[in-house]
């Protein structure tokens, strides 16, 4: 079944998650104002991606590639049908490196993903079961999340767009209370270490002796990527009642971190509306 959504629905980063918990293969179609933007994944990992821009065919970026010798762009022009990835083809006849693979898959992915984090709105259809053209493909993949996480930090870096950031005091839950496996900084690893109800961002930031504003950042990529949320305002305010209730009747934000803990097997609320989102876009 096709999905059908917009970004301003549904984020970029969500639905990467999506894909690769739910382990899809298939075609993401991302419409912009440059064109269609798309996206192969095979068993919820990105193996190619292709901008509008004739410049970033694969093969084209192969040949931008200053370290590969000209005999093998001149190889690449030649090819017209190939049963396996370009890249692999390439590899094993040692006309590329692995580490020139891997600097084109980056090149790649940057053109063809990371750039779309800067959308606020846009189209998108998923077709599944659809084939990644061998041609586009440099034989490497990238996790869903990891891309997630990864594109946000690029996008962060280009905009400078700050109006989205959790507040100094905002405070956070783990959604995930085993240790993450995704590719995380430095400063989101420990970040997430110090996510605790009692600790408020600029809390974690003292305590990390870390800038302010770059720890709001990373508690946010945490927050997008599905680590971690934040808990409302309306639950850390102690209300009269709370403040002489009996200790045999738990307050509500007793009841709320009791079972914030319990919940690992359990969606909890930003999630279901995350995933209630996606299942309004299904067509």
């Amino acid at each position: 079944m096709a999905m059908l959504g917009d970004l301003s629905e549904v984020s970029l980063a969500d639905i990467l998650q999506m894909f690769e918990r739910a382990a899809k293969t298939g075609q993401l179609s991302i419409w912009s104002q440059n064109g269609i933007y798309r996206i192969w994944f095979f068993q919820g990992r990105i193996v190619a991606t292709l901008s509008p821009e004739k410049q970033h065919l694969l093969k084209q970026l192969l040949m931008d590639c200053q370290d590969i010798d000209q005999e093998v762009i001149a190889q690449i022009n030649t090819l017209f049908s190939l049963n396996e990835p370009i890249g692999i083809f390439l590899k094993k006849r040692a006309y590329i490196s692995a580490s020139q693979l891997a600097t084109v898959f980056r090149k790649q992915l940057q053109v063809g993903l990371y750039d779309l984090f800067a959308l606020q709105s846009g189209q998108f259809r998923f077709a599944p079961n659809v084939s990644p053209p061998f041609d586009e493909m440099t034989g490497m993949s990238k996790g869903g999340m990891d891309a997630a996480i990864e594109g946000l930090r690029r996008v962060e870096l280009q905009t400078q767009n700050h109006k989205n950031l959790p507040l100094p005091d905002s405070i956070f839950t783990k959604i995930v209370t085993e240790p993450p496996i995704l590719k995380l900084s430095d400063l989101e690893w420990n970040a997430w270490m110090q996510i605790a109800p009692q600790n408020s961002v600029r809390v974690i930031a003292q305590r990390l002796n870390s800038d302010l504003l770059e720890t709001r950042k990373a508690c946010y990529r945490l927050m997008q990527v599905g680590l971690i949320e934040e808990i409302p305002a309306s639950l850390t305010q102690p209300t009269d009642q709370a403040l002489t209730s009996s200790p045999e009747k738990p307050t509500t934000l007793q009841k709320e971190l009791k079972t914030s803990k319990s919940e690992s097997s359990t969606l909890n609320l930003t999630l279901l509306k995350r995933l209630t989102s996606v299942l309004k876009s299904i067509r």
